[in-house]
């Protein structure tokens, strides 16, 4: 088929071939990669998402009782009261602040979808702390209100024996919802960064193959146009030794390959015509 085609045209489409597959090489990988990335960055921002929910709610916790504990250093028998020149009201106002931002960013995580996820954790955080609020927390407030040395003293047995243990159990119950959304964010990443590498995998295949493609049609263009030339240089050899019976290949291609087999054609023509001329005159 390429014996029907000029060289020059050969050429041509030899270069349109090798540019088209450098062109979809790189467009291929730009696009998959990029929309493959932009995905991974997509689910890696969605996978954080209730971890960092999480992570407030569970620094909101934390903070409620620290409150509480700097409210019980106002006991006037205790050294740490001569640092505490404040009202008690600042710790305890803090304190629920804090824990009333708890109970607004736990209402925000339920409703979402990473609130269904593991209810069975998640109810067991929730009597945690509904347990430590009503028992242990609103006892302890009640008690640094009064603002008194009998107060201040039923509030540092009462953190010790009540409320520390119930914030304990909160917290570890926090800790392990934390702790399954941490999972499941890795696990979702790790999957993301699989996928991606699928797709790199596949870019570079894909460039492998065009690279394939590109330089098989490169051989075979060069080929339709060495491999009758050598041959046409193997029959002029022969003719040139006289060799009449040697057959002109190419004369039936269409391009400049076919014009110099006609060419030598007409030669060798010639030079039988010229022998046998020459031959008559001896004779």
């Amino acid at each position: 088929m390429l014996t029907k085609v000029k060289i020059g045209v050969r050429l041509v489409l030899l270069t349109v071939i090798t540019v088209f597959a450098l062109v979809m090489i790189g467009a291929i990988g730009l696009v998959t990669t990029s929309s493959v990335y932009s995905a991974l960055v997509d689910t890696r921002n969605k996978a954080q998402i209730p971890v960092k929910q999480f992570a407030e709610i569970n620094e909101r916790l934390r903070e409620g009782f620290q409150q509480l504990y700097a409210a019980s250093l106002h006991h006037p028998d205790l050294q740490a009261a001569a640092y505490h020149d404040h009202p008690v009201s600042l710790h305890l106002d803090a304190a629920s602040v804090a824990m009333a931002t708890l109970q607004e960013d736990l209402a925000a995580y339920g409703r979402t979808e990473a609130g269904t996820m593991f209810p069975a954790k998640l109810a067991a955080f929730q009597d945690a702390l509904r347990v430590y609020v009503r028992e242990g927390f609103q006892e302890a407030v009640r008690l640094a209100a009064a603002d008194n040395r009998e107060g201040y003293a039923r509030l540092g047995v009462f953190l010790t024996t009540t409320t520390l243990p119930q914030f304990s159990a909160a917290k570890d119950a926090a800790a392990a919802l934390l702790s399954a959304h941490t999972d499941v964010a890795h696990d979702m990443v790790k999957r993301g960064e699989r996928i991606y590498d699928t797709a790199i995998l596949a870019v570079v295949v894909g460039g492998v193959m065009a690279s394939v493609i590109a330089v098989a049609g490169a051989i075979a263009i060069g080929a339709s146009i060495t491999r009758p030339v050598r041959a046409m240089c193997v029959a002029m050899e022969r003719l040139a030794d006289r060799d009449y019976t040697t057959e002109v290949p190419g004369r039936e291609q269409k391009d400049e390959i076919g014009d110099m087999a006609k060419a030598v054609e007409v030669f060798k023509l010639s030079m039988i015509k010229a022998d046998e001329l020459s031959t008559a005159q001896w004779e």
